[in-house]
């Protein structure tokens, strides 16, 4: 059995030389991208322009930080969008884990529980929501497209996130550092994945394509 394209060393050291020449580009978004953290409703535009930038360097192209900006507006209101998911999210888990810990009622605990599940589930199946909103124009199409991706890719999504949650304890070490670099590496390999599985896409549409042709 043939390995996933986005484990293919050759792959991943394309990915590596991309990063190296980008990287500086990544601190300064991440930067950015945490002060417009503090505006709040910011967050999401800024998650979404971040990722955009990043599918530049994860494609081998150059990053700008005026490409950044642009994005920010193009994809502001997705972006709002996806900063009350976000907030729903955390809002809805930080009460449930409150009610777990200073409720003794098993009726509070199994909604509380039920609730998580739920939540839980809301963010897995948006995981994908900031790479698919790239070029998608309507909320409802990248929210649908986002769980279509996420469910076709369902194993592909959960090695992405435990890979995810590995950098982030190895990058904790400098809490200072994991702020500035996480984000931008974070979004950096997901578009990679994104990148790798778009090619055996293209690469299967063109052999059909060859196939019919010669039917």
């Amino acid at each position: 059995m043939r390995a996933r394209r986005w484990l293919e060393w050759v792959f991943i050291k394309e990915g590596f030389v991309n990063l190296f020449w980008n990287f500086h580009y990544a601190v300064i978004l991440g930067i950015i991208t945490l002060v417009l953290f503090l505006g709040v409703v910011t967050i999401g535009p800024a998650l979404l322009a971040l990722c955009s930038s990043m599918r530049l360097a994860a494609e081998g192209k150059a990053v700008r930080v005026g490409h950044y900006l642009r994005e920010v507006k193009r994809l502001f209101i997705p972006g709002i969008v996806f900063s009350g998911i976000l907030g729903f999210a955390a809002g809805s888990l930080y009460s449930n884990l409150y009610v777990l810990a200073n409720t003794a009622s098993a009726g509070y605990h199994g909604v509380a529980y039920l609730a998580i599940a739920l939540v839980t589930v809301l963010l897995f199946f948006s995981i994908y929501y900031p790479f698919v909103a790239l070029r998608e124009p309507r909320i409802l199409q990248i929210i649908v497209k986002s769980v279509f991706y996420t469910a076709e890719h369902f194993w592909d999504t959960i090695i992405h996130i435990s890979l995810l949650y590995l950098l982030w304890r190895i990058l904790a070490i400098s809490p200072l550092v994991a702020a500035i670099v996480f984000l931008p590496l974070a979004t950096y390999a997901l578009n990679r994945f994104i990148v790798a599985n778009n090619q055996v896409i293209d690469e299967l549409d063109e052999k059909s394509a060859r196939e019919t042709g010669h039917g």
